[in-house]
């Protein structure tokens, strides 16, 4: 059995999840980056953590945040919960079936300044190193912080 991730206020994550079997349910279409965005800002908000970047790739997506009290679990549970609604909805006219991988979102801790621009870039980069961009801001699924979303 694999023991929870300690929570703990004032941690700095990274977070990423893939979609069941792999599907491009989150390609960059205008419709599905405003939905992901909306409700990613409106549940940061909400739990009141600091998102730092965002990158919607077409079957996973990178967070990475700022959790001031020691509540992304329940950030990632309603985030990924209205996504899978708002997107069934939006692509299947149903809001019912899976749309999340049945493992859970993969979390990790970061530890150091370095280790959080390690991952900063990691997830900026994923669009040029899956080879579907060559230019990461041109990507459009990528958010930096909320200015980037308009915010």
């Amino acid at each position: 059995m694999t023991k929870p991730n300690p929570v703990h206020p004032g941690w700095t994550y990274h977070g990423s999840r893939r979609v069941k079997d792999g599907a491009f349910r989150l390609t960059p279409h205008q419709e599905v980056i405003e939905v992901v965005k909306y409700l990613a800002l409106y549940h940061a908000q909400r739990h009141q953590l600091a998102l730092l970047i965002l990158v919607i790739m077409s079957n996973h997506e990178h967070l990475e945040f700022d959790d001031p009290l020691g509540v992304y679990p329940d950030f990632l549970r309603d985030f990924h919960s209205s996504v899978a609604k708002a997107l069934n909805l939006l692509q299947l006219g149903t809001e019912k079936g899976q749309f999340w991988d049945h493992e859970k979102p993969s979390v990790q801790r970061l530890l150091s300044l370095n280790a959080t621009l390690d991952k900063l870039l990691y997830a900026a980069m994923n669009p040029v190193h899956a080879g579907i961009e060559p230019r990461a801001l041109a990507w459009p699924g990528y958010m930096f912080g909320p200015e980037r979303a308009g915010m």
